[in-house]
């Protein structure tokens, strides 16, 4: 394993939420109903164990399910309205180096990486 993903693997143990935040087609001034959004995925660990929460959420002014990742109303995704999926700490792993290890900038901001992410406690 590369020291880099070791150094993503102690943060994630070390802290109990993760944002993955996607600004590839990001534009200041676009990105509330202009068409150029910003995308974080958000994960909470779960009682300080394995499993993760796993929420999408956008910069637009327009619905979007926070469970599905997609522009749509949110119809309460169960009875218990539970509107995000649970993931393990291996998948939470496996989107932080994806997203470290991405190559893609900003569309509209050249020389900026596209993906950053954030540890907190």
């Amino acid at each position: 394993m590369k020291r880099d993903d070791l150094v993503a693997r102690a943060m994630l143990e070390a802290n109990n939420e993760v944002k993955i935040i996607d600004d590839s087609e990001f534009e200041a001034g676009m990105c509330c109903n202009g068409g150029h959004y910003r995308f974080t995925t958000v994960y909470k660990r779960i009682g300080g164990g394995n499993t993760w929460t796993r929420e999408y959420k956008t910069s637009a002014e327009f619905s979007y399910c926070s469970k599905h990742g997609g522009f749509m109303e949110c119809n309460g995704c169960n009875e218990d309205y539970q509107c995000y999926e649970v993931v393990r700490t291996d998948q939470v792993l496996d989107d932080i180096l994806s997203a470290m290890h991405s190559d893609a900038e900003c569309a509209f901001y050249p020389g900026e990486k596209a993906y950053s992410i954030e540890f907190s406690k």
